[in-house]
This record gives structure tokens, C-alpha cells and sequence, in this order.
């Protein structure tokens, strides 16, 4: 179904040129707390943008293949302090990635491992810097080599859930019963299938309110190992695979997985990326949501099909120039990264040399806001070094939503954002994982606005059915927080601390937290 359309050619161009043209990053990196060698096999792991802490900046986890991974702990302008083994988080032997949500609703991210040797763990957070690991306690028997995990709310009541897709065995699926426990429904769901699995995401692709899983799969010899899963939620807690109908079950070597609006007509789109097996070539796959059920394959006139031996492996959407249009950033091993700029009319242009992120032998990624400063960032893993790169930033504007679900889950992942600002029309998902065992946002949906300065009308899907709309909203360049049923909240300037004329002298310092109403129709 169609509901949002193109802005008109001639002002298309004319943003998507200067945006192309301007969009630079500087290598911040000297940020990142230098410690224990990385390991010898350290391109293969992933990379998580989440703030554990709540305290408002972007923490980054990164899985190594053989050693320990680090949890960089944002500190701001104090740079970013591996925190991993301080608050004894052991996470596994052999790491893959790791995925954040709050399976427990109590407004602290949790974190599911995905080990490549042994069952992955579960960890609560304690909502003191600290984890406490609960696969026993919540039910959580996950099977070996779990190479990708995903949260949402597959059958919308309100808790999230959890899915893991796994290489060697099959994929499972875990539903919360009720916010401390959960079971594993892989089989009656329909989920499981043949293994091989690498990368996940979520994604209502039919626009029928339930959330739907794409799944990547490599096998290095076997291209019939190595077909594409997409498991349509039939809404009655089972899944159909129907890849092959829809045009999807690509047969190459699958590793992330992205689902998104690339071309703003109001459908999800699937995008993943591919490395080189010989003869099966390396070329990424673009497909475009025709919207009854099946794709097109977009990539090359797209541009983002990459080269025939090139190996893609992680893969993040954000709008790095704010200009309304959603980019896509690659990782690649041994080549270069890549940057594929949306111009706004179907296609990308690559820009990642002279945006500076050229680098090599990347694995993983993930993107999101690390200094607050309202432009998207990028945290690479890979070998020798992790790479910190911030955004320049530019002159265009920008709007940030965090989600808070009354009778939903508590972040609102699974929530559809639609923004309409004059002729930019764009929809988002509040994503909890996705990618190559990755994640990226901390569960924001950030949206670029290019010059314009007001938001004509905001609708927020919440899963389950509630639908918010909000008119004319000029709170701009800044993150506030969506309220299922509600207002918007935004984060006070400063505060004041009224007391009597004749009363004592105050010393001392406090932490204050704040979710001040705000009428989004005046």
C-alpha cells in the first residue's frame, strides 16, 4: 500500500546534491580507552549502540571472537572507559554480538550474548551499573553457535520477546510470559528453520500491525544452505516462510539484514549485505516492497549492490546529513567501508571516501547519536583497532523520538513513527537489534528535516493497535519522548529552586529526572 510519495524532482536534487557534497566525519577514536590486546580474530564480532545506564549517552559494546569484549561506558567529553570486567560481565567464550531490551519493563536495558561455543546468556540489569546473568531463572536455554538476536513484541501483549537465530541448530523463539519468565515456542511457531542462520530483523512488511522477521543465512559450500527466510506473522502466534513467493530467498552469502523505508512510499523495504563465496558473487541485495506480498530486486539500479567479490558483513540505516532520506552504511572485510548516501530519487551514491570513513577490515558497526549534538555517528569493530567517527554535522535539522509504552513494552519497540514536514514524508520503527549481530540508535528513532521547522503532523502505530496523532510541532533539533496515549515530553533547559526570601542557604547537589507534559497541539 502506498501512502507517502516523492518530493518533487527539482528540490530532491538540490538537497540530496548539497548534501552529498558537504556530509563529513572526523576520527574521533582517540576517545576510546586503549587496553588489552583485541585478539587475533577480531574482525569477526559485532557492535551494539545502547545506554545501559540511562544517564542520556550512548554506550557502545563490541563481542571479540577469542578474548573478552569491551563495554565502552560513554563518558562524554571524558571519552569512553571499557567497563566490561569492573562490573563483572562475563559474558561468554566465544562472542558473536549482543542485543538491548527491557524484557522486564523496568526502564533498564538488558542484554542477551550471542555465544558462538556455548548457550548464550541472559543478563538483567540491575538498574545499578551492574548485571545479574538469569537464563535459569527466566527459562532462557539457548543452543549453541546463536549468531543473531532481535527483541519485539511478535504477538502484541505488551511484553517483548526474543529471538535468536542460530548457525548450527535451529533458530528459536522466546515468548515473555509475563516480564520475568519465558518460553521457548520455536517449534509451534514455525520458526526454526534449517540453521545457518546469521543476521535478523524485524519489520511489518504486509503493514498488518504484527511484526515480521527476515533472516540471513551463509553457508560457505552449500548455496541451498544458504537461502533467505521471510516469516510472515500470521497472527496467531505462527510464522510462514514465504521468501521464495515474495522474491527474497536469495541463495548467496547472507550476513546482515536490514528492513526499511528506503524510498518513503510508506512500506517496509529489505536490504542485505553478502560476502564472496566463488562461484556465488559478493553483491548486496536492495529489495523494494511492491506491496502485496512481494519484492523487487533493486540493487544495482539502486547502486548499492557493491562489488562481485567484495564481502559485506554489517550494515546500519541512519540519516547522516539530516536531509529526510535514509542512508545505509556498510562494513567490509578486507575492502573498504562503505557510505551510500539516499539521493532521494530510488538510487545512492557512494561517499565514503570523501566523507572520510573509508576504512578496511571492519566487520560490524553500529550508528547513533554519541555527543548529543544531533548528528548520527559511527562506532566500527575491526582489526587492529575500533574506530570512533563523529559526524561534522551541517546546517540541517533534526528530531529524535524515544518511545514510552503504557500498555505496551516500555521503550515501544515495534512503534511506527510517520513524520510529515511540507514535502518530506518519512516512516520509522523503534528497532531493538538487527543487522550482523548488532544494533544501532539505543532505541531512538532519529529523523533528518532538512531546512524545514515545523512537523505538520506525527503519527505514532504503537503495537497492539493505539494510534497518536500530534499537529504542527515546532519542537525541533532535539530529542523528546513520545507517550503512548499521550503528550510529548521534552527535556527543561534548566530549573529553578523557589524558597522563601528570609530562608537558609542551600548546599549540595541531587540528581533529578523529569518527563514534563507538553501539549503537541498548543
Amino acid at each position: 500500500m502506498k501512502l507517502f510519495y516523492y518530493r518533487t524532482l527539482i528540490v530532491g536534487l538540490l538537497l540530496s546534491w548539497a548534501s552529498l557534497q558537504a556530509q563529513t566525519f572526523t576520527d574521533m577514536s582517540q576517545l576510546l580507552q586503549p587496553g588489552y590486546p583485541l585478539g587475533t580474530k577480531t574482525g569477526q564480532r559485532g557492535a551494539s549502540a545502547a545506554d545501559y545506564n540511562n544517564d542520556g549517552l550512548v554506550d557502545l559494546y563490541h563481542s571479540n571472537f577469542d578474548s573478552p569484549g569491551r563495554l565502552y561506558l560513554n563518558q562524554g567529553a571524558d571519552g569512553f572507559r571499557d567497563v566490561l570486567a569492573e562490573i563483572d560481565l562475563d559474558e561468554g567464550t566465544n562472542m558473536w554480538g549482543a542485543a538491548f531490551g527491557d524484557y522486564d519493563n523496568d526502564g533498564y536495558f538488558d542484554i542477551i550474548f550471542e555465544d558462538l561455543s556455548a548457550p548464550s546468556k541472559l543478563y538483567r540489569n540491575n538498574r545499578n551499573g551492574t548485571f545479574t546473568e538469569v537464563n535459569a531463572a527466566a527459562n532462557v536455554a539457548v543452543n549453541t553457535l546463536a549468531q543473531g538476536a532481535a527483541w519485539d513484541d511478535y504477538n502484541l501483549d505488551g511484553k517483548l520477546d526474543l529471538f535468536i537465530v542460530n548457525d548450527v541448530g535451529p533458530n528459536q523463539l522466546f515468548k515473555n510470559l509475563d516480564f520475568q519468565t519465558f518460553t521457548d515456542i520455536s517449534i509451534s511457531a514455525n520458526v526454526q528453520t534449517v540453521g545457518n542462520s546469521y543476521g535478523v530483523s524485524w519489520g511489518d512488511i504486509n503493514g498488518d500491525g504484527y511484526p515480521d522477521a527476515y533472516i540471513a543465512t551463509c553457508h560457505p559450500n552449500d548455496p541451498l544452505r544458504s537461502i533467505n527466510h521471510l516469516l510472515l506473522n500470521n497472527g496467531d502466534e505462527t510464522f510462514t516462510n514465504i521468501g521464495q513467493a515474495a522474491g527474497v530467498a536469495d541463495s548467496l552469502a547472507g550476513w546482515g539484514v536490514l528492513i526499511f523505508d528506503y524510498d518513503q512510499d510508506g512500506d517496509d523495504d529489505i536490504f542485505s549485505t553478502n560476502s564472496y563465496h566463488a562461484p556465488r558473487p559478493g553483491y548486496n541485495r536492495l529489495y523494494r516492497n511492491e506491496g502485496n506480498n512481494t519484492f523487487s530486486n533493486v540493487s544495482v539500479s539502486a547502486g548499492v549492490a557493491g562489488g562481485m567479490q567484495e564481502n559485506s558483513y554489517g550494515c546500519s540505516v541512519a540519516d547522516f546529513d539530516n536531509d529526510g532520506w535514509l542512508d545505509i552504511y556498510i562494513t567490509n572485510v578486507p575492502q573498504r567501508d562503505r557510505l551510500y548516501h539516499n539521493n532521494g530519487d530510488g538510487t545512492f551514491t557512494d561517499i565514503a571516501v570523501s566523507a572520510g570513513i573509508a576504512v578496511n577490515s571492519h566487520r560490524a558497526g553500529a550508528v547513533a547519536d554519541l555527543n548529543n549534538d544531533g548528528w548520527i555517528d559511527i562506532f566500527t569493530a575491526g582489526t587492529p583497532t575500533n574506530k570512533v567517527l563523529f559526524n561534522d554535522g551541517g546546517s540541517n535539522h533534526w528530531i529524535r523520538f524515544r518511545c514510552r509504552g503504557i500498555n505496551n513494552n516500555i521503550d515501544g519497540v515495534g512503534a511506527r513513527i510517520e513524520l510529515y514536514a511540507d514535502t518530506l514524508r518519512q516512516a520509522q520503527v523503534i528497532r531493538a537489534g538487527d543487522s550482523f549481530c548488532s544494533q544501532n540508535h539505543s532505541l531512538t528513532a532519529h529523523f533528518g528535516l532538512g531546512q524545514f521547522t515545523v512537523i505538520d503532523s506525527l503519527i505514532v502505530r504503537w503495537p497492539g493497535g493505539q494510534v497518536d496523532k500530534h499537529y504542527a510541532l515546532t519542537t525541533i533539533d532535539r530529542q523528546v519522548t513520545l507517550v503512548e496515549g499521550g503528550g510529548i515530553n521534552r527535556r527543561p533547559g534548566s530549573f529553578a529552586l523557589l524558597a522563601p526570601a528570609d530562608g537558609d542557604t542551600l548546599s549540595g547537589s541531587a540528581q533529578l529526572s523529569w518527563e514534563t507534559a507538553v501539549d503537541p497541539d498548543g
